[in-house]
C-alpha cells in the first residue's frame, strides 16, 4: 500500500512530505528539505535524527531547541502561531491513539521539551480533533529565495492500518511561486521514505 501511494504522492510537484497517526514522518520529498533549509541545520538532518529516539516525529521539528532556533530565526514572531497549528495537528491527528504504549512513550519524550509542555498545556482544553484547523499563510525568510509566503494543505489517505496525510507546500504570490518551481526543478521528484517500519510502532529505549 504505502509503496503505491508514495509512488502517486511523487506525482505532486510541490514540497511535500508523508505523515501517519502520530506526527511520524514517513516519507519527504527533497524539495521540502530545501524550502525550509533544514538540511542547513545538523540537529535537522532526517538522517541523524533517524538514529534519535522519536526523531522523525514532526514535533521534534517544531519544538526541539535545534528547530526553535532554525525556525524562529527565518519566521520571527509567526513562529508560534506555526507551533500553534502544529500542535493543533498533532493533539487532532494522535487523539484516537493517546492510550498506546507508543504515544505515551512518544508523549515523554516530547515533554522534555519546554515549548512542548507549554503549548501542550495551551491547547489541552480545545476539542481541536472536532473543529476544522484555521486557514494560515507563513512567511519564510530564506537564505536563498528571501521571503516565500506559502500556505499548507493536507490530503488524507484512510487505510485498515492507519491514516497517511500528504501535507503539501503552497504558493500565495508569484515571487514564491517561481522559487518554488527553482527549487524542484534542481531537487528529485519522488518521496523518499524515511520511516522504514511503519506501520509498525516500536516504542524506542528512552535515556
Amino acid at each position: 500500500m504505502l509503496d503505491d501511494l508514495l509512488t502517486n504522492f511523487g506525482q505532486v510537484h510541490l514540497p511535500a512530505y508523508v505523515i501517519d497517526d502520530y506526527c511520524d514522518i514517513i516519507a519527504t520529498n527533497e524539495a521540502t528539505v530545501k524550502l525550509l533549509e533544514i538540511d542547513q541545520t545538523p540537529a535537522l538532518n532526517l538522517y541523524t535524527a533517524m538514529q534519535q529516539p522519536f526523531g522523525l516525529n514532526m514535533m521534534q521539528f517544531v519544538f526541539s531547541p535545534a528547530a526553535i532556533y532554525h525556525f524562529q530565526e527565518r519566521m520571527g514572531n509567526q513562529w508560534y502561531d506555526y507551533a500553534y497549528q502544529n500542535m493543533m495537528l498533532f493533539r487532532a491527528y494522535s487523539f484516537s491513539y493517546r492510550t498506546t504504549d507508543y504515544c505515551r512513550a512518544l508523549l515523554q519524550q516530547l515533554r522534555k521539551y519546554n515549548q512542548f509542555r507549554v503549548f501542550w498545556e495551551m491547547t489541552g482544553y480545545q476539542e481541536v480533533w472536532a473543529s476544522p484547523l484555521p486557514y494560515e499563510t507563513f512567511l519564510l525568510k530564506t537564505v536563498t529565495g528571501g521571503t516565500l509566503s506559502f500556505s499548507s494543505t493536507t490530503i488524507t489517505a484512510v487505510s485498515a492500518v492507519g491514516n497517511l496525510y500528504l501535507c503539501m507546500y503552497v504558493p500565495v504570490d508569484p515571487h514564491t511561486a517561481s522559487v518554488f518551481q527553482q527549487i524542484l526543478a534542481g531537487c528529485r521528484s519522488e518521496m523518499q521514505r524515511v520511516d522504514l517500519c511503519w506501520p509498525e510502532k516500536v516504542v524506542e529505549q528512552q535515556e
